[in-house]
């Protein structure tokens, strides 16, 4: 779904709507244009980081509320929310299933 600030075609917007057209900010403007389709097959390696990322969500939806706490706390000093912290911890730890990633420290700490 397309993010609207301002009437639509003024201010600015960003993301699709529905698979027809999707608007983005450029460093020349906004831009709208009809949602690009894939070619062709995706290669082994997008295959792969697919898989990657299906295994970090299929984890983070398995955790038990006592699992998920430290992740909760951490999100309270961070930027991100406490499912993108752990994401992107599951992906920068090259974490393999059904192993879970390190809770690392809070920021500035």
């Amino acid at each position: 779904m397309a993010k609207i600030q301002g009437p639509l075609m003024s201010m600015s917007a960003s993301g699709s709507i529905a698979d027809a057209v999707t608007h983005r900010a450029t460093k020349h403007g906004a831009v709208a244009q009809a949602k690009s389709k894939p070619t062709g097959p995706a290669s082994e390696a997008q295959h792969r980081e697919r898989l990657r990322f299906a295994n970090a969500m299929h984890q983070w939806d398995s955790l038990t509320p006592e699992q998920r706490a430290p992740w909760e706390a951490l999100a309270t000093a961070h930027p991100l929310d406490d499912y993108k912290i752990f994401v992107r911890e599951y992906l920068l730890q090259q974490v393999v299933p059904p192993n879970l990633p390190l809770i690392p420290a809070a920021p500035g700490a």
